[in-house]
């Protein structure tokens, strides 16, 4: 009975998110962390299964870099987004968007260092080069929002990959890396240790939707997201993030993450 009337409920938003259709398209986008290729190949057919499923007119719009990205984000040109919980938190409070979904787990910074190096504080990095990820990446605000004065935290050093972090290390370019706990606990830790620090633990990668879009819309491309037929979609999407299915998403977990973001321009 229970699947049934919720068969029912979900074709009844399909039908009314098609009604509600407006002209002009609605822009899904993703931040910038893979390639244009891989990104098309990953996301196009979410986005044609979410238009076919709703009715619903959606394009795909790959940002060419994080800066483009986040330029257009701050326009509030993006109805649908698939991105960090930081810049999730930070639509919901300026622009009224709706996390619907999210992969499993939790986001956990992980701060490696050479266990013979004489780091064994973050005060001893401030100054220092820490290997890891530009801004916005969330892993990298989490670390920074460790260091309340701008003049004295660490200079990061940028590089592809968790793989080239951990090689930036190891070769002593930088005293420190920054990696995510769940790459940590699988690598080859011989002479190597965390730093300890209270970095918290913050939902993982996040659909959002505008809310201004309705909330037929709204429940509509949830329901389509956590539909059997939205998690095969999807499978592209969760087989590049090692991950089994989508979730739900609680927006009471995202509240204040967008604080991360405070120190760069255009998001305080």
């Amino acid at each position: 009975m229970y699947r049934t009337l919720l068969r029912a409920a979900t074709a009844l938003w399909f039908a009314v998110a098609a009604q509600s259709a407006q002209a002009e398209s609605l822009v899904f986008s993703t931040a910038p962390t893979h390639d244009l290729a891989t990104t098309r190949e990953v996301y196009q057919p979410l986005v044609t299964y979410l238009a076919e499923t709703t009715g619903l007119d959606i394009q795909l719009q790959i940002a060419s870099s994080y800066l483009a990205y986040s330029n257009a984000m701050q326009r509030g040109d993006y109805d649908i987004a698939f991105d960090g919980s930081h810049f999730v938190s930070w639509r919901m409070r300026r622009q009224g968007h709706q996390p619907i979904a999210r992969l499993p787990g939790e986001m956990r910074v992980a701060v490696v260092v050479q266990a013979d190096g004489g780091i064994r504080q973050l005060a001893d990095l401030i100054g220092r080069k820490v290997c890891g990820f530009d801004s916005p990446n969330q892993l990298t605000m989490i670390f920074l929002q460790q260091y309340s004065n701008p003049a004295q935290q660490p200079v990061l050093i940028s590089q592809e990959g968790f793989k080239g972090v951990m090689e930036c290390l190891r070769s002593g370019q930088g005293v420190a890396a920054l990696v995510r706990d769940t790459y940590w606990n699988k690598i080859d830790q011989t002479g190597l240790s965390l730093l300890q620090g209270d970095f918290g633990a913050y939902p993982e990668r996040t659909f959002s939707v505008r809310g201004d879009l309705g909330p037929e819309v709204v429940q509509a491309l949830t329901a389509a997201l956590l539909s059997e037929q939205g998690q095969l979609a999807a499978a592209p999407l969760l087989t590049l993030f090692k991950q089994p299915k989508l979730l739900p998403a609680d927006p009471t977990a995202y509240q204040t993450v967008y604080k991360q973001l405070a120190p760069l321009w255009g998001f305080d």
